[in-house]
């Protein structure tokens, strides 16, 4: 397991290696962190978070997100490759970052791009990623607002990717931009923190569900769960959530950032959570 972790919240995030083996006991090794923040004056020289690894031609690769002040429109998408999974060497440049600029309609990864979700399909490194735009329609709904919806990039050797493309919007039925049209500035504002599995050849996609109230709170409030052929079109959405940050006591600010993992014949999914300033790691496992 690869996860974030700041001490005493003092915004230094840096990213560490876990290692189990049930799954659920999980002890630090090595103790110190695996990737940290950049020197001064490099694009990630404040934090860097949400690590996504996966294992294609030999190499370990990392994705994360990186920035150098802890304001949404500075993150970045970085990319780090190792040989044994502790010592990594970073890419130069960011992998993925925000076109910015003034809002352009449809243009999906204006304004943010952050926290990948990478794994391997039809031998290809499919990197998923929360990106948000000003979107004017999401499926058949008119939008006209900026919304979060989930990004891609592919790459068959793990040096060379291609152009973000947006591939999966919140289906309006179940998460609505506007839940009132005269108070537009409240809804559920998108997808974010993507992870995907490859079962019986079918891409499985787990992403949390962000909302703001009226008064401009923002908080994850549920993991969903998608599926797709080819996983980039055509996908079919779950008519429920997995689980809202109202199933559990220690969740009940936010539920977030899943992640999956094949084990056999189990689905075991891990997600983030906190109530007040009390945060873990959870886990559900799906028999399959």
């Amino acid at each position: 397991m690869y996860a974030s972790a700041d001490t005493s919240f003092a915004g230094d995030i840096k990213i560490y290696r876990l290692v189990s083996s049930d799954g659920i006991d999980f002890t630090l090794e090595p103790e110190t962190p695996v990737l940290e923040k950049g020197a001064a004056g490099d694009w990630d020289d404040k934090s860097t978070e949400t690590p996504s690894v996966v294992y294609f031609n030999n190499i370990y690769h990392m994705f994360y997100t990186g920035y150098q002040s802890n304001v949404a429109t500075d993150f970045k998408i970085g990319h780090a490759t190792s040989l044994d999974g502790i010592n990594w060497t970073k890419a130069n440049q960011p992998l993925i970052a925000p076109s910015g600029g003034t809002a352009i309609a449809d243009d999906f990864d204006q304004f943010i791009t952050s926290e990948p979700g990478a794994m391997v399909f039809q031998n290809k490194l499919f990197v998923y990623f929360t990106a948000q735009g000003y979107i004017t329609k999401s499926g058949d709904v008119t939008v006209n607002d900026q919304l979060m919806t989930i990004g891609l990039i592919t790459s068959e050797d793990g040096e060379t990717f291609s152009s973000p493309t947006r591939v999966y919007d919140p289906d309006q039925s179940i998460f609505p931009r506007h839940i009132d049209q005269v108070i537009r500035n409240s809804g559920w504002q998108g997808h974010s923190t993507p992870s995907a599995v490859v079962l019986d050849g079918k891409v499985h996609l787990f992403l949390d569900a962000a909302f703001v109230t009226e008064t401009g709170e923002w908080s994850q409030r549920a993991i969903h769960h998608a599926v797709s052929e080819d996983g980039q079109t055509n996908w079919t959405t779950d008519t429920s959530s997995i689980h809202l940050r109202e199933d559990f006591v220690w969740t009940e600010a936010e539920i977030r950032a899943p992640a999956c993992l094949l084990v056999g014949s189990d689905l075991l999914l891990y997600y983030a959570g906190h109530r007040e300033l009390e945060l873990g790691i959870g886990l559900s496992t799906c028999k399959l």
